[in-house]
């Protein structure tokens, strides 16, 4: 019985510490099974630094989704593909006010932009095309100030930024 209690310990020690190893972040877009496993443990994250200048109170990001760019664009058709399908829906929400992120990046397919404002202006978007929900993605939003207010970052993922700052 002594041996295969030893054998069972280090099979989960084994099993913890591989585990441990292949949930890095850095790991998270080089395979398919781990991008899967990052979803399950992980969420998605968002990152917003700004210059010592500029207040972070002020920033707020506004999340939207394919729907809501069309709708931006043309309303009238929005409407007749949201009322066609029971997929396609107008997200458009606060993700980020008063310096803290207030409710998850929504998952959702397709092309999503974060839009991006200090005060009541508006700085620019990132944007991508997510293909997967189980994707974990790191949204970076810097702001700096030179002369004006400029926007940075982007979105590290596997899918990459591919509508950057549409």
């Amino acid at each position: 019985m002594e041996p295969f209690r030893k054998i069972l310990i280090y099979a989960i020690l084994l099993l913890v510490i591989g585990t441990a190893i292949l949930l890095q972040p850095k790991l998270n877009g080089s395979h398919k099974i781990v991008n899967y496993l990052h979803g399950l443990v992980y969420d998605d994250r968002l990152e917003v630094i700004c210059s010592p200048e500029l207040d972070l109170t002020n920033v707020k990001l506004l999340f939207e989704n394919e729907m809501a760019m069309l709708e931006n664009t043309n309303p009238e058709i929005a409407k007749r593909i949201v009322a066609r399908s029971r997929f396609n829906e107008v997200i458009r929400m606060v993700i980020f006010e008063n310096g803290e992120q207030i409710v998850e990046i929504p998952y959702d397919y397709g092309k999503q932009r974060i839009v991006v404002y200090y005060g009541d202006e508006e700085i620019g978007s990132i944007g991508q095309w997510r293909t997967n929900d189980y994707h974990v993605h790191n949204y970076i939003v810097k702001l700096r100030n030179e002369g004006g207010i400029v926007l940075s970052g982007g979105i590290k993922c596997p899918d990459g930024s591919y509508l950057n700052n549409f």
